[in-house]
């Protein structure tokens, strides 16, 4: 039994919110209502979405990361803060208890968020590896090949991935 399923077998309403499992019909008998999941696009900008050099290449991702010049409400995460605290302050008014599960996108690729949260960061400062070597000892579970970065444009789909396979557009 859930968690979910286990509180609404016991007298709560429960709601789901955003990323709670991956599917959003995964385990609906365990919810008083129909999931709800932001409806944002992905990208502030267009040309991040698929850019046109990537779409020949059989690239079916925009770019890995976006700062866009947007309000906090722009992208599904700010979408549903904004959603869970006007639930959460409708469901304070229910007499009956209730179980409110608030699943959030990041982090996950692709990494996009309003321009202010990059602006925290000065990237000359972030120091990349001196090598790309297996560390010795690494357990198998550390080491991958980046499959889902890879499927990304401008993301090199072999070779190291670094900083420098990507263009960070001057950050």
């Amino acid at each position: 039994t859930t968690l979910n399923t286990h509180f609404k077998n016991n007298g709560y309403y429960t709601m789901s919110l955003g990323k709670v499992f991956h599917h959003p019909t995964d385990n609906d008998e365990g919810w008083s209502e129909k999931p709800w999941r932001p409806s944002s696009p992905t990208y502030a900008k267009a040309e991040n979405a698929i850019p046109d050099a990537h779409k020949r290449k059989g690239r079916r991702r925009g770019m890995p990361f976006e700062a866009g010049d947007v309000a906090d409400d722009f992208y599904r995460d700010g979408q549903l803060t904004g959603h869970a605290l006007e639930t959460l302050r409708g469901l304070a008014q229910k007499e009956q208890p209730f179980f409110l599960a608030v699943g959030y996108f990041k982090p996950h690729l692709p990494f996009v968020s309003p321009t202010p949260y990059w602006d925290r960061y000065d990237f000359q400062r972030v120091l990349l590896p001196d090598t790309y070597h297996r560390p010795k000892n690494a357990p198998d579970a550390a080491i991958h090949t980046w499959g889902e970065l890879r499927a990304y444009a401008r993301v090199a789909r072999t070779s190291v991935v670094s900083g420098k396979s990507v263009d960070l557009g001057g950050r």
